[in-house]
């Protein structure tokens, strides 16, 4: 299970290439919306053998390679730091978690242990991709945020709700997976701003997940 970044042009011929693979793709959606060039992520999935897996990740990514012509890991791009003199330890007094830092992004990666999500009747967690996060950079005074909540469905109005009253955009909201248990869904988001008021609104979103009327529901 994972998702490749692709733009306008890789989206055709790595699409192609996933079926050709007898993969599956279950999500193609964007993470922002002023973004230039226009970037995607296209998620794909399947079960075998480590093996074959392996081999038809691979040729997936080959692909990659063969539309970009070179490896798009490979550009320095990636590796420079951003701006980043956030108050970090206030952000974590808001937020109610510890982030780590990389390269000027200040992430937060939190999961979801109340549900326990399978796909086939597989286990899927926090490391498969099954978590919320958000990813601060910039200043007190203008700070970017950008995130993804893992909701269930009684979730989604809610969470939706409270970041746009506390002035962060919904940018995008789909499914991950095709045949998981319980429905999930992926709440793209985007803010800029005061930090703190940024991350006052995470926390306002966050409240609106886990609550115990919710998992009442999915018991039912």
């Amino acid at each position: 299970m994972g998702d490749i970044v692709v733009t306008e042009t890789d989206l055709g011929p790595v699409q192609q290439e996933i079926i050709r693979q007898g993969l599956t793709s279950t999500a193609i959606h964007n993470h922002f919306i002023r973004n230039h060039p226009n970037i995607m992520y296209m998620h794909m999935g399947g079960s075998g053998s480590t093996e074959v897996m392996a081999q038809k990740a691979k040729a997936v990514l080959d692909k990659v390679k063969e539309i970009r012509g070179g490896d798009p890991s490979k550009g320095t791009a990636s590796n420079e730091s951003v701006q980043n003199t956030l108050d970090t330890k206030r952000l974590d007094e808001i937020v109610g978690y510890k982030a780590e830092m990389s390269k000027g992004v200040y992430k937060y990666t939190i999961g979801r242990p109340d549900v326990k999500l399978t796909e086939h009747g597989a286990p899927v967690s926090t490391f498969l991709g099954f978590n919320t996060w958000a990813a601060f950079q910039g200043t007190p005074e203008k700070a970017a945020v950008c995130g993804d909540f893992t909701i269930l469905e009684n979730e989604v109005e809610p969470v939706l709700k409270a970041l746009i009253e506390n002035g962060i955009e919904v940018v995008a909201l789909h499914n991950h997976m095709v045949h998981e248990q319980p429905r999930i869904f992926f709440l793209h988001y985007w803010g800029v701003g005061p930090a703190e008021q940024l991350a006052k609104g995470l926390r306002a979103a966050l409240d609106q997940t886990g609550k115990k009327q919710v998992m009442h529901d999915m018991k039912m």
